[in-house]
């Protein structure tokens, strides 16, 4: 029987101290302006397509540095864990992006407020993993947001706008609560 104090499991996470902030137009890292140079990256290689290769993911950070970019953003999902870790190794600045993307607001109204409570969860499990990683230095609620499908040749909704800007309101309140070091 284990002890009160005894540690039944233990999790290691080398972390960094830097500040992120945005003044005007620059974006500040540790206090200086720093411009992105990088990519929308994704997690697939052509053998197999979408998912964890841990000897890809390396090829990609290293021809990433091979090309000058210091950045990527976690294009249309979250990274895996590894992945974050890694970039934290390599030194990039990362966008950490939910899987909210082609998000339509000319949906039925069930459907957008379905959309809504997932993209809300997403965002906390979201900043609650990588909130500890220093590579991340943005947060993307959602990729290519839409007034209407894309595939459609109709004229969007006139409150269309309006419905996107009410939809998005309080998720930019909820990640700014639950990390404010990052804009």
């Amino acid at each position: 029987r284990l002890g009160a104090t005894t540690p039944v499991d233990e999790y290691a996470l080398p972390i960094g101290i830097r500040t992120v902030e945005v003044k005007g137009e620059a974006l500040l890292l540790n206090g200086e302006p720093v411009h992105l140079r990088g990519f929308g990256k994704h997690e697939d290689f052509p053998m197999h397509g979408r998912g964890l290769d841990l000897a890809v993911l390396v090829r990609d950070m290293e021809l990433l540095k091979w090309v000058g970019a210091n950045s990527f953003r976690t294009s249309h999902y979250p990274y895996s864990e590894e992945a974050m870790m890694l970039a934290d190794r390599y030194g990039f600045l990362v966008i950490g992006e939910t899987p909210g993307v082609s998000l339509t607001f000319a949906d039925p109204p069930a459907v957008i407020a379905r959309r809504h409570r997932q993209l809300l969860d997403d965002i906390a499990d979201l900043v609650s993993r990588d909130k500890n990683h220093p590579c991340v230095v943005l947060w993307s609620l959602a990729n290519e947001p839409l007034t209407k499908p894309f595939h459609s040749l109709d004229d969007p909704p006139a409150d269309a706008v309006a419905k996107g800007t009410a939809f998005f309101a309080d998720m930019f309140a909820q990640v700014r609560a639950l990390d404010r070091t990052r804009p």
